[in-house]
Formats: C-alpha cells, sequence, structure tokens
C-alpha cells in the first residue's frame, strides 16, 4: 500500500479510505455520488488548478439534507517516518480545511475518518465545524507539522489524535444532554 512518501500517481491509485467509505455507505444503503477532483498526476498544469478545485470533497451522500463526505484515512503512526506523532492520528493538511470552508458554505462538509487498524469508520463522520472546534479544544494550532517530502510541497498538516477525536465525540455527546 503506498505511502504519504510516495509521489501523488501511485498514492491515487489505491485510496484505501474511499474504498472503505463506498463499503460503508453501501452496507448502511446510503446513496452517493463521487464529487471530488482526482489527481492523475504531479504535472505543473494540475498543480495550477485552484486549490478549492484540487481538494473538493470525494462525495455527496444523499441524506437530509444532502452533505459533502471527505474520507480521511489514519495512520496507525510509526516513529520511523514522523517522530513527532508516533501515534494513531489522521493528518489534516491546513490549505485544505481552508478549501473545505469554500465547499462548507455550499453544502455542509463532513470528515469520515477511518483507519487502518480497524477498517471501520471511528464514528461515521464529524463535520467541519466539530473538527475546527475540535483543533481549538486540543491546542492543535501549536502541534502543526510540516510534510518532509516534495511530493506533499512542504505542507503543514495537524495530525489528529484518534484519542482526541474518540474524546470529542464523548464529549459532544455528553454536551447535547
Amino acid at each position: 500500500m503506498p505511502n504519504h512518501k510516495d509521489p501523488i500517481s501511485e498514492r491515487m491509485k489505491c485510496n484505501r479510505g474511499e474504498e472503505i467509505a463506498i463499503e460503508y455507505f453501501k452496507r448502511k444503503d446510503i446513496e452517493y455520488d463521487d464529487f471530488g477532483w482526482r489527481y492523475k498526476d504531479d504535472t505543473d498544469t494540475r498543480k495550477s488548478l485552484p486549490k478549492n478545485i484540487r481538494s473538493m470533497p470525494d462525495f455527496i451522500l444523499y441524506v437530509k439534507p444532502p452533505i459533502f463526505i471527505e474520507c480521511k484515512h489514519g495512520s496507525i503512526g510509526n516513529p520511523k517516518y514522523n517522530p513527532e506523532c508516533d501515534y494513531p492520528h489522521v493528518k489534516l493538511k491546513l490549505n485544505d480545511l481552508e478549501a473545505y470552508r469554500f465547499w462548507d458554505k455550499i453544502m455542509k462538509v463532513y470528515l469520515l475518518v477511518v483507519w487502518r487498524a480497524t477498517n471501520l469508520p471511528y464514528n461515521g463522520k464529524i463535520s467541519l465545524r466539530s473538527m475546527f472546534n475540535l483543533i481549538d479544544i486540543y491546542n492543535y494550532n501549536d502541534k502543526i507539522l510540516k510534510y518532509k517530502n516534495e511530493g506533499e510541497y512542504n505542507q503543514e498538516f495537524y495530525p489528529i489524535s484518534l484519542e482526541h477525536l474518540l474524546e470529542y465525540k464523548k464529549r459532544a455527546k455528553y454536551e447535547k444532554r
């Protein structure tokens, strides 16, 4: 399975996060359509597209009301590749999150986070708004990291931990009571 150090053309041949999401949608009888733009290669022509086009959500789910879904495949964490985040986490690029804000104004954006270790969504989905709340609550602005390979153009990302996602889910349920 490709990892973040491989060229994007290799990584996009196998998008396990989207495969798991499609299995989940089918299992739950959720009607969906592909939406997001799919990279084919790293050409300068493709890189010249506006970031909001390059970072379109992956799917439209036909629930009431319809929503966008962006799939994120979490990592179990490997100190060999990222000593700063050797815990289960998902990488959320700062520039992608800004593009999702654009799409969220059109129709609500939710992130579906799946994990290689379990192949199950950790909780179904988390809204973009809730993700920004989680980033604030757990001070992720102080934990920004940079990709160390050229394939990601040294982009900055938040290493959102599985533990914090689960804690936030519990907190949100408690606050709804």
